[in-house]
């Protein structure tokens, strides 16, 4: 009987542990995003020795804190990635760093609904078969992009898992996701629908494309009817496939700003659903949007190949509106303030009112209604 070796499951070590290696190493460099803490009378520090280990720890020194909450998100980029491989093949070059800040945008954006400030990250990748982990440029690509996305979030990379699933991931394709721990402190602090007001106002702040809607519908049906696909010209001059792949925005750093300098009741991710995620409390309010962004050239690009409705376009992309902050009135002014600091547009779109429950678009003569979406 042939002896079987490890390496015949399909893993291999001697591609993944240099990938792992130097991505620790470039990890390490994110623990200082931490430091930021003492402002806040805060002593965050990474327990070194765990990084790499199943599990990363960090400890929280402070004879102050005593009242406070941790957040956990874990996510998955979807097949946004695929897009990234195939353009690879048309323009020979690697499109994973923008990928790595995609997939790393979808948790932290999530994390920041509930206002918490980003502690720690957990890049997870699922590929086959282990020669995916041997290209240099994509391996490269996505530890960069997501030791970036770290930076821009203000959150420390402790690790994740690398694994190898045989007749699991189709061959040559690969799976990214991964996890964000954060801070919410004092408990108060923490954004909630229950804080929702009659009178809030809604400020929507400008996403940088279609993120991570809509991708398998956009890079295979949709793809097929373009003239010159991912080729394709955009309105602005710029392709298709460049606009698919332009980076998540990360609202982070605004998101922690705004509720420590003023008063923030609560906070939606514009993702899938699309606008009618802004009436996702379960409260009976009415959402009234008077004023709406300029959407990216790529949505009537969608649009005419797609065949679809102006109500079916915001009925599942962001349309120009990544995230949603409602706020009262007199936190506006200091929040726009803020976005224009982190260089991310906002706009005063409209208000709350009491009910009956649905999202009312004026300018386009659009309504939403809890028939529309029922996801909680």
């Amino acid at each position: 009987m042939k002896k079987l070796h490890y390496e015949s499951s399909g893993d291999n070590y001697k591609f993944k542990d240099p990938f792992k290696l130097i991505a620790l190493n470039y990890s390490q460099k994110t623990k200082n995003n931490l430091k930021r803490f003492k402002r806040y009378g805060l002593e965050i520090v990474d327990v070194s020795q765990s990084r790499g280990e199943s599990a990363y720890r960090i400890q929280i020194k402070s004879g102050k804190l005593s009242d406070f909450q941790l957040a956990h998100v874990e996510e998955s980029i979807g097949t946004k990635n695929i897009i990234a491989d195939e353009l690879a093949t048309i323009y020979g070059k690697s499109f994973y760093f923008n990928s790595a800040i995609d997939n790393a945008a979808c948790i932290f954006n999530d994390l920041s609904t509930c206002g918490a400030f980003p502690l720690t990250f957990m890049l997870h990748v699922a590929a086959y078969p282990n020669e995916w982990y041997a290209d240099l440029d994509r391996w490269k690509g996505l530890i960069e992009g997501t030791a970036a996305a770290c930076d821009m979030a203000g959150a420390s990379w402790g690790g994740g898992e690398s694994a190898t699933d045989r007749d699991i991931i189709i061959k040559g394709k690969s799976l990214l996701s991964g996890s964000a721990t954060g801070i919410i402190f004092p408990s108060s602090k923490a954004l909630s629908e229950e804080n929702l007001r009659d009178g809030d106002r809604i400020i929507l702040l400008k996403s940088s494309g279609v993120h991570a809607n809509g991708i398998t519908l956009l890079r295979r049906e949709l793809l097929k009817r373009l003239p010159k696909g991912y080729k394709t010209k955009l309105s602005d001059g710029s392709t298709y496939g460049e606009a698919l792949i332009t980076q998540t925005v990360i609202y982070s750093k605004l998101v922690e700003e705004a509720i420590l300098n003023c008063d923030v009741h609560y906070a939606v991710h514009i993702t899938g659903h699309g606008w009618r995620k802004i009436m996702r409390a379960k409260k009976p309010f009415c959402y009234m949007i008077e004023g709406i962004p300029v959407p990216q050239p790529i949505y009537g690009l969608i649009k005419k190949y797609s065949d679809s409705s102006e109500k079916d376009m915001y009925d599942t992309y962001n349309m120009g509106a990544g995230f949603a902050l409602f706020v009262p009135r007199e936190s506006v002014q200091k929040i726009m303030q803020i976005a224009k600091k982190n260089k991310i547009q906002a706009l005063d779109a409209g208000f709350v009112q009491k009910g009956p429950k649905q999202v009312v678009i004026k300018p386009l003569g659009l309504t939403f209604t809890t028939e529309d979406m029922s996801i909680r």
